[in-house]
């Protein structure tokens, strides 16, 4: 009952979507100034928008990880053979958004970034940008 209540007011990004947030959120990330030297009140705001930053990525990476591997909500996943047997009309569209989602990872560099990365991230966005790097 919950999984219904939390998809119904979803918005599903597409694979180039989904890219771009991610490599604007990783440069505002990395490019943010170190809060060592600041006013306490600048580095509570510092924080605040680093903590927005990484749930982003977060956000996003689990995306694109649903892309991938298909949504745990749902009863389809792009690789199972049920799905296939089930709605065949699902399946290419399922191949498409992963076709995408690979050319766009590969044309913006975004991959490599986030795994030049991976100490600012979180242990979860880890994790999701290993699965996405081993699916690819």
């Amino acid at each position: 009952m919950t999984s219904f209540l939390t998809s119904i007011g979803k918005k599903k990004r597409t694979p180039e979507q989904l890219v771009q947030v991610t490599k604007e959120t990783l440069q505002r990330l990395i490019n943010s100034p170190s809060s060592q030297l600041l006013p306490e009140a600048e580095e509570k705001k510092l924080e605040e928008e680093r903590n927005a930053l990484l749930a982003t990525i977060s956000k996003a990476l689990i995306d694109m990880k649903n892309i991938l591997y298909g949504d745990h909500d749902s009863s389809t996943a792009p690789s199972s053979s049920t799905a296939s047997t089930a709605n065949p009309a699902a399946v290419p569209l399922e191949e498409d958004k992963i076709r995408e989602l690979s050319l766009q990872l590969q044309s913006e560099n975004v991959l490599i970034q986030l795994i030049q990365c991976l100490a600012l991230i979180s242990f979860e966005s880890r994790k999701d940008t290993v699965l996405i790097y081993t699916n690819l």
